[in-house]
């Protein structure tokens, strides 16, 4: 089963859960605290390794997810997963959670990519003129790439809306190329 499969399916049987509960967001932040915490270096190699017995694993997590105050539905999926040897998927599983989440609250996430940074206007404008194209409220993250020249580019969920000069000034050489004289 791959891990996109298996993401959603134990993020969308937590979301459930936290969406009954009334506590679907903070889910998703403990999730990701979780995630940050156990998903990748020493912390996941133990984790997924065959050398370290199971209730070292669990006091393991005990240990790094003590302080974050997991909620007990959120702490009992890290058991879950370590008792179904799935703990490795754990990253993947903050993602989906996140995603279904997103879908759930009507909500898009949108990266806009520019030259220069733009002011808290430019991005409330393009924030309104996205909504109305997408038809969902829309979080925006402005990021600067100076490989751009000019313009802009947007991504939302899996679709691009490149305006940058970059993409024009390729969009003409590929014609040009293609120009019989």
């Amino acid at each position: 089963m791959s891990s996109n499969v298996l993401g959603r399916r134990y993020a969308g049987a937590l979301l459930d859960l936290g969406i009954r509960d009334g506590h679907a967001e903070p889910y998703s932040g403990q999730l990701e605290a979780a995630a940050a915490a156990l998903g990748a270096g020493p912390a996941k190699k133990v984790l997924t390794s065959p050398l370290y017995d199971l209730e070292f694993k669990k006091k393991l997590i005990d240990q790094v997810t003590g302080p974050l105050g997991l909620a007990a539905p959120v702490a009992n999926l890290l058991r879950l997963l370590l008792d179904k040897h799935r703990i490795g998927f754990l990253t993947d599983i903050a993602a989906s959670y996140r995603e279904l989440l997103d879908g759930y609250l009507g909500l898009m996430r949108a990266t806009v990519y520019t030259a220069v940074p733009l002011d808290g206007a430019a991005l409330g404008r393009l924030r309104v003129l996205l909504q109305r194209k997408m038809g969902h409220r829309v979080e925006l993250t402005a990021k600067t790439d100076p490989a751009i020249i000019g313009g802009l580019r947007v991504h939302v969920g899996s679709k691009v809306f490149d305006m940058t000069i970059t993409n024009h000034l390729s969009r003409l050489r590929g014609m040009l190329k293609h120009q019989v004289l």
